[in-house]
């Protein structure tokens, strides 16, 4: 049993620091690389700063669904929300918005920096 917790510690001091650095990395790949069908719906929001937060990709026989997540700055303080932005094969968009998924990225980025502050900086 000992053994057993021992390595979920270490898994877990492991995922914590490389969950924040795909974190980063996401943000910076979608501020690198903004995504042409998001730009003019993230402009309609009229935000200043849009943070790519997620995405996925799938692809069968039948459909090719892209999709990504993203918070707005400054509304984020005022509506707490994130945006999912959905493109199946060649339709229009599809758009929505969720609170519950925002509050989710916020308690796996506390985890995520507690978790490594814990097993990395903390004096012991």
């Amino acid at each position: 049993m000992a053994k057993k917790f021992n390595l979920l510690l270490f898994l877990f001091k492991l995922v914590c620091p490389l969950t924040i650095i795909l974190y980063l990395l996401v943000a910076t790949f979608g501020f690198i690389q903004p995504w042409k069908v998001a730009t003019p719906i993230l402009n309609s929001y009229n935000v200043q700063t849009t943070i790519m937060i997620g995405f996925s990709y799938h692809k069968d026989s039948k459909a090719e669904i892209v999709s990504r997540l993203y918070i707005l700055i400054p509304s984020v303080l005022t509506d707490a929300k994130v945006v999912e932005i959905q493109k199946t094969n060649q339709e229009s968009p599809v758009v929505s918005e969720s609170k519950p998924k925002f509050y989710i990225f916020i308690f796996s980025i506390f985890v995520s920096i507690f978790g490594s502050w814990w097993f990395w900086f903390r004096k012991k």
